[in-house]
């Protein structure tokens, strides 16, 4: 997120800061609501249960912007049991932002919040970004729709084993995500950003969430 907000803002002067795991708690505890999208879902419904987003004060007149990201490989979860037909990427994309605003008990989100659903994992846009010629990362917006593209792979990261820059590591039989890497690929993420905009439909939807947010004059 930090390298799309410098591609959008053009700019590097703005302060970026995580709520959920908190900050001070990030690559370690993961905090009172747990990691993972349960995690965001256990801080969405104590924002409800507390009275909403103002009552916790996450929207002081200092926040420009507040951006809750899941994955939308939580439609395929059982407890959910929601997922489209993917192609076209934003059937699951927009039942993983239903459940988000359902966490929240909101029917409509206040104007500086977006929820921001990289396809089935974030991973889809460093295969994107990182890698356009694989197989893998072909978009979802031709016409007609590909059988499979990189928005609608259920874990993109697997695609990302063996390449170079080296983003995972396998251990045993799971693939972990190298940090350093993931940092290391905000300058490329943002000079890729105008092209993620055309050929991502959750990169797109995200840009017309940021242009609508924050001009980039900011």
């Amino acid at each position: 997120m930090e390298a799309v907000l410098f591609a959008h803002l053009k700019q590097p002067s703005f302060r970026l800061s995580r709520i959920q795991p908190d900050e001070s708690l990030y690559g370690g505890d993961a905090g009172p609501h747990g990691g993972g999208w349960k995690g965001v879902r256990g801080w969405c419904k104590s924002v409800q249960a507390a009275g909403g987003l103002e009552a916790i004060g996450a929207l002081r007149p200092d926040v420009h912007l507040l951006i809750i990201h899941v994955d939308a490989d939580i439609v395929l979860d059982k407890e959910h049991d929601a997922a489209g037909l993917c192609p076209p990427p934003e059937n699951n994309i927009l039942a993983a932002e239903a459940l988000v605003m359902g966490w929240l008990g909101l029917v409509n989100l206040p104007e500086n919040v977006l929820i921001w659903v990289p396809g089935m994992a974030t991973e889809a846009w460093l295969l994107r970004a990182i890698f356009p010629d694989l197989p893998e990362s072909r978009s979802c917006l031709t016409n007609p729709l590909p059988p499979a593209c990189v928005e609608c792979l259920k874990d993109p990261a697997v695609a990302l084993e063996g390449k170079q820059p080296k983003f995972v590591r396998r251990k045993g039989k799971d693939l972990r995500k190298i940090a350093t890497a993931y940092r290391d690929a905000h300058p490329a993420l943002a000079e890729a950003w105008g092209n993620l905009v055309d050929s991502l439909w959750s990169a797109g939807r995200l840009q017309q969430g940021l242009s609508r947010c924050i001009p980039a004059s900011i």
